[in-house]
């Protein structure tokens, strides 16, 4: 069996499926860190100049995109997850040809391959290679025991690379605004604040430092606190479940231009199921 990280007991599904799924970053992440409450745009009915003239800078500027230096590379993550039930960790490679291409796969600490996606446009496929099973994705990846769920597939890269992982509804209906130092968009000088609702109604808020996101948070319903949160801690960055008591980090550790991408594909021995079903295993 892999290595374990001061494993206590086997982890349940849904910390299995982001300890191997979801490179993101523990630590408690203090309150200062975690944007405020969204003041969230009405769905329609509302002056649209500012965000139309907006609309017209470069696709990098929006914090929910890819910078597009980012595309042709591949970037290496240390990964670790830490929960009521335990805590383990992987690697997860990132290759990112295109907007409408890349690949992830993740290895325990040994090397020993845990999970692969191929994603071209709307379709990908998920192996399971310790289940030795797969599945076909269309459009979505929509796993029963991922928080985030359900996301379009081009939604894993910018979540990796410390972007917004769901876009707006309609990006002409985004607040905008500014925070003073010390507010709620993290330690030291102020910065600029987006929120906005997603297509499921959901509220996202950030705060932006210099272009960058330092910090996101997703609310849902009238709930006062964030049901999910992210911020960048130096070097890592954190994604904490504080429903569940659960926390994810990831840190880049490697980054070189990327070859030309090899299509996965399932071994003979593999056997198909339904997405919903998988559960990708974490090291452990």
């Amino acid at each position: 069996m892999p290595a374990v990280v001061r494993r206590r007991r086997r982890l349940s599904a849904p910390i299995r499926w982001l300890a191997a799924a979801l490179p993101l970053a523990a630590a408690a992440v203090g309150c200062s860190t975690v944007p405020r409450a969204p003041v969230l745009p009405p769905q329609a009915g509302v002056p649209r100049e500012t965000a139309t003239a907006a609309a017209t800078a470069a696709a990098a500027t929006f914090p929910w995109q890819v910078p597009a230096a980012a595309y042709g590379s591949q970037i290496l993550y240390r990964v670790g997850v830490a929960g009521p039930e335990g805590e383990g960790s992987l690697k997860l490679t990132l290759r990112l040809a295109s907007p409408e291409r890349y690949q992830a796969q993740a290895v325990d600490p040994l090397g020993r391959a845990v999970w692969g996606l191929d994603v071209e446009g709307d379709r990908g496929l998920w192996l399971d290679h310790r289940g030795h099973r797969y599945c076909r994705l269309s459009g979505a990846l929509d796993l029963a025991f991922l928080p985030l769920g359900p996301l379009s597939l081009s939604a894993l890269p910018p979540l990796l690379l410390g972007r917004l992982p769901v876009p707006p509804a309609d990006p002409a209906i985004v607040s905008r605004g500014t925070s003073s130092a010390g507010g709620g968009g993290g330690s030291g000088a102020g910065g600029d604040t987006v929120a906005y609702r997603d297509a499921a109604g959901r509220g996202w808020s950030a705060a932006l430092r210099g272009g960058q996101v330092v910090s996101w948070g997703l609310w849902q319903g009238a709930t006062a606190a964030p049901i999910l949160s992210w911020a960048n801690s130096g070097s890592w960055s954190v994604l904490s479940d504080r429903r569940k008591g659960v926390e994810v980090r990831w840190r880049e550790a490697v980054r070189e231009p990327l070859r030309a991408l090899v299509p996965m594909a399932p071994r003979s021995d593999y056997r198909q199921s339904t997405c919903t079903a998988a559960a990708a295993p974490a090291s452990r």
